[in-house]
């Protein structure tokens, strides 16, 4: 909404909370948004069934939360940061995933608990490559040392 934020639209927290509805599709939601629009309709009738410091698009955002979120997302992203580990040599696609899975597990990547869980992603010779040239101590260092590391722990993998 924020391109719109000067249409009426996105003024008129009824109007927003019924242009929310109709993107609504599908057999999972048919139930819940017909529910939510009949709210509306008796919202804009009687303001009063309203909370008194909520507006219509609120309370509609706090009830598709409620409903429709997973709650257990952060859970989730702990168990795959614990399971994840570096593929197919790819230490940028291992980066990228340990820190969206860090964001969604809301955890500090310079964290030591988590710092050991990047360390224990990688494969062995990688991160002992890291520890012993560059000391990392924080994520930066730590995924800068496996990028720089990675091309001489492959070479050596090849050899073998």
């Amino acid at each position: 909404m924020s391109l719109n934020r000067d249409a009426s639209i996105a003024r008129d927290p009824i109007k927003k909370a019924t242009y929310f509805l109709s993107f609504m599709k599908g057999n999972k939601t048919k139930g819940w948004t017909r529910m939510q629009s009949e709210w509306l309709q008796d919202v804009e009738d009687r303001t009063e069934l309203l909370p008194r410091t909520r507006n219509a698009w609120q309370v509609m955002e706090h009830n598709f939360k409620q409903a429709f979120i997973d709650y257990a997302v952060k859970e989730k992203a702990q168990d795959e940061l614990h399971k994840l580990r570096m593929k197919e040599g790819n230490i940028d696609q291992y980066i990228a995933d340990f820190q969206l899975l860090a964001m969604d597990a809301n955890v500090d990547l310079d964290e030591p608990t988590v710092l050991q869980l990047f360390y224990f992603g990688l494969p062995t010779g990688l991160a002992t490559k890291c520890i012993f040239n560059d000391l990392p101590n924080n994520f930066d260092s730590w995924a800068k040392a496996a990028q720089k590391n990675q091309h001489g722990w492959l070479l050596l993998q090849t050899l073998k």
